[in-house]
């Protein structure tokens, strides 16, 4: 296995790392940010949607990117954004300063993780593909869990603004690292300027529906999918599209959970942000550790009994979430421990197969890289508004919406896996 490759993936995946880190510690500061900037949930949840819509908006150019501009100088210019956004976010007195500074960090992440999943289609071998999939996906995983813990812990024991100032050395150790070992990967690939924006239009007006207009949505999706579009020419393998949308209802799920859990314990149950934010470690490690493990025994045994079993599990923890009497943060711990498990089982094997089933494999990883994250963008808008007004009626139903989903899931499944089954 070549050794720069391993430490080149390290060095992206610290900055993708960084970003979920911020993105999830975030989530436990909610209620200081209500008070401080005299804000509701809906206007403290744009530090999450906001970043997360830049990502989604900057990965349909990533492969363009690498084609026009040397990859060790894209990676230079991406640490130096996310170098200049949390100098921004760590000096900020507005709150929409903070949101702007959350957006340019949404543009160096959304640079960093697909040329991250790039390095691996470009360099890894077909014998460790499926493993450093996994293991891609276990430098991004293990943030979830801990971002709420090291949120709750600066917000008891230090300042606000140190969410930002801490994280600065790490980006520098990311950066001498990356700059020794990263290749330039050469692609060719040219940029679709109206496929672009159409994606662009698609995206935001999915964000728009979602509080005011929906026929804006299946307006723009219609001229979207007759629009000869490289990108979505991939989704348009039934197995493809259905596989990967079981893949962003995960990351729908996971986006969920971290507004829900920590929030509901502070906001409901008067716990304090750092012991709310324990609620999601135990589960996020599992996950993470078991991101590299799933992706080799999707490449050993294949990856339909891996997601089937990923998804029934995924309806257990949320049926227990919908009947448990006394909502603690051992309880809550458990069910989500419980969920975790199997998003670490069947992520990296869904994507994996997704990702093998395709075609034009570039195009395939943009699809998916751009509208996971779009998911959890819109994740967010969906739990906050639903979470607003009453956060034990607000609980319910977010837990409801998942589980619905995760029954649609069972239905994607059969589709995704009809000439394996």
């Amino acid at each position: 296995m070549n050794k720069n490759l391993i430490l080149s993936l390290i060095s992206l995946g610290l900055i993708s790392f960084l970003s979920v880190l911020i993105e999830t510690s975030l989530n436990v500061t909610f209620a200081y940010l209500i008070q401080t900037f005299n804000i509701d949930i809906n206007k403290a949840s744009l530090l999450t949607s906001m970043f997360l819509l830049a990502i989604t908006l900057t990965m349909p150019l990533s492969s363009y990117l690498v084609n026009q501009i040397n990859t060790k100088k894209l990676f230079i210019f991406t640490n130096l954004l996310f170098l200049i956004s949390l100098i921004i976010c760590s000096s900020a007195g507005e709150f929409y300063i903070l949101v702007f500074a959350r957006f340019l960090q949404g543009i160096a992440a959304g640079i960093a993780l697909p040329l991250m999943f790039n390095m691996v289609i470009f360099k890894a071998s077909e014998k460790y593909f499926g493993f450093l999939m996994g293991f891609c996906i276990f430098l991004v995983a293990t943030a979830p869990g801990f971002g709420p813990i090291y949120g709750g812990f600066i917000m008891k024991y230090f300042k606000f603004k140190d969410i930002f100032i801490f994280l600065i050395p790490f980006l520098v150790f990311a950066f001498v690292l990356g700059i020794k070992n990263i290749p330039n990967l050469g692609t060719k690939y040219k940029l679709d300027l109206k496929e672009y924006i159409l994606i662009v239009l698609l995206v935001i007006s999915v964000a728009i529906s979602i509080k005011y207009i929906y026929i804006l949505f299946f307006s723009i999706l219609i001229i979207f999918m007759l629009n000869k579009s490289k990108i979505i020419a991939s989704a348009k393998n039934l197995q493809f599209f259905s596989s990967t949308l079981i893949v962003f209802l995960m990351q729908f799920f996971a986006l969920s959970y971290s507004l829900i859990l920590p929030n509901y314990l502070i906001m409901n149950k008067n716990y304090d942000n750092f012991e709310a934010s324990k609620v999601m470690l135990l589960g996020s490690l599992i996950a993470a550790i078991l991101s590299p493990i799933s992706g080799y025994l999707s490449d050993k045994f294949g990856s339909f009994k891996l997601s089937l079993l990923g998804i029934f599990i995924i309806i257990i923890a949320n049926i227990l979430l919908l009947n448990i009497e006394e909502k603690t943060l051992l309880n809550l711990s458990i069910c989500y421990l419980i969920y975790a498990f199997a998003q670490g089982l069947s992520m990296s094997a869904l994507i994996s197969y997704s990702i093998k089933i395709s075609k034009d494999k570039t195009n395939a990883n943009n699809y998916i890289n751009t509208f996971q994250q779009s998911f959890g963008s819109y994740a967010v808008m969906i739990i906050s508004i639903i979470f607003n007004n009453n956060y034990e009626i607000g609980f319910l139903n977010s837990i409801k919406l998942i589980l619905f989903l995760a029954f649609l899931q069972l239905i994607l499944i059969y589709f995704a896996f009809r000439k394996k089954i």
